[in-house]
């Protein structure tokens, strides 16, 4: 069985409740730890018509987020919105530990939003804090206790929750010398192989980092993700051989990194609005 169950609940545990008269309101709220079973999958393919906002603890919890499997680790926070599929699965393997609460009310994006958390991202890094650990498990006592006032003492525990949220991302947004020395060295190593097929994961794991940590910390610094600066890269030197050089489109496509001529050639225009041909043969 799963070692370690502790939750607490407004109603039917399995009910979605929708409350618009309030502006915030916590239905439920619990903590899972697994140990001996194998695994635990939570699967809605409608969602749900309430809020539900998940924070990793330990180890690994897989989701299917966009119709891609993404294993998220320790310190990162997934919130779902009304009506969203849910499918996600935590094992006893990866030593999965998570905290989660549903919540509904009339206000619940302005006080998301004003608390700084992401209005279109449904997984974000939140970082460690035993402070999120224990405003989870106050939410789990007032539910089971239902003691005079706790409903806005819920309140309380979800808003200070989003406010700590939203103050680590807004500190991580000023990236620390290490993380920009891991970034600039990135750049560098796109630069010089930007032609070459290498995978991106695969990547960070040779440098010691997540996928999730490198791909957002290179946003921050450079405004694209790793695929984006790499196409960007490509499509430049594209440019410059087309500007320099009597190459074929073909030649230029496998010279840039793409095998596919016809894909290049898609995607060249994506990016410039121009045909290779039009782009060579352009007013200058």
């Amino acid at each position: 069985m799963v070692l370690y169950v502790n939750r607490g609940d407004m109603g039917n545990p399995h009910d979605a409740i929708v409350d618009t008269s309030h502006p915030l309101m916590v239905t439920s709220a619990g903590h899972y730890r697994l140990h001996t079973v194998p695994q635990m999958r939570t699967y809605r393919p409608d969602g749900r018509a309430d809020y539900l906002l998940i924070y990793i603890a330990d180890g690994v919890v897989r989701f299917l987020i966009d119709g891609q499997e993404r294993p998220l680790e320790k310190g990162t926070a997934v919130l779902f919105r009304p009506y969203e599929v849910q499918d996600f699965c935590a094992s006893a393997e990866k030593k999965s530990e998570y905290y989660w609460c549903h919540f509904t009310g009339a206000e619940v994006e302005a006080a998301l939003t004003d608390s700084g958390i992401p209005t279109r991202e449904t997984v974000f890094y939140a970082g460690s804090s035993s402070d999120y650990q224990w405003l989870f498990l106050q939410m789990v006592r007032e539910l089971q206790a239902k003691q005079q006032g706790y409903e806005e003492i819920l309140r309380m525990n979800l808003r200070h929750l989003c406010l700590l949220i939203g103050r680590h991302r807004t500190a991580e947004q000023t990236p620390d010398e290490k993380t920009l020395g891991e970034i600039e060295s990135a750049i560098r190593f796109f630069g010089v192989r930007y032609y070459q097929n290498f995978d991106i994961k695969a990547y960070a794991k040779q440098h010691w980092m997540t996928l999730h940590w490198f791909a957002q910390n290179f946003k921050k610094a450079t405004g694209a993700s790793p695929k984006q600066y790499i196409i960007a890269l490509r499509i430049a030197n594209a440019k410059h051989l087309l500007d320099n050089t009597s190459d074929t489109i073909a030649q230029i496509a496998a010279a840039v990194g793409y095998e596919n001529t016809p894909y290049f050639h898609r995607l060249f225009r994506k990016q410039t609005g121009m045909t290779p041909l039009e782009y060579r043969h352009r007013p200058r």
